[in-house]
């Protein structure tokens, strides 16, 4: 595996934390992402309810530590 597939997979694993951490019912995003030819990634979500949404944002604000 590249160091940039690494790097992202090892995001997506403390991404997925943060969200259980927050206790959000997402499914895992392991297979939910692509890196683009400009080196961006995308994460793909299901469509999400207002709690979803909200606990997602609870998990996105606990990860500043970073």
């Amino acid at each position: 595996m590249n160091s940039l597939r690494q790097q992202v997979t090892n995001s997506i694993a403390e991404l997925n934390e943060a969200i259980n951490d927050a206790d959000a019912d997402l499914d895992p995003l392991d297979d939910g992402w692509i890196v683009t030819d400009s080196g961006a990634v995308l994460i793909r979500l299901r469509p999400l309810g207002l709690l979803e949404i909200a606990r997602l944002a609870q998990a996105i604000r606990g990860a500043k530590r970073l």
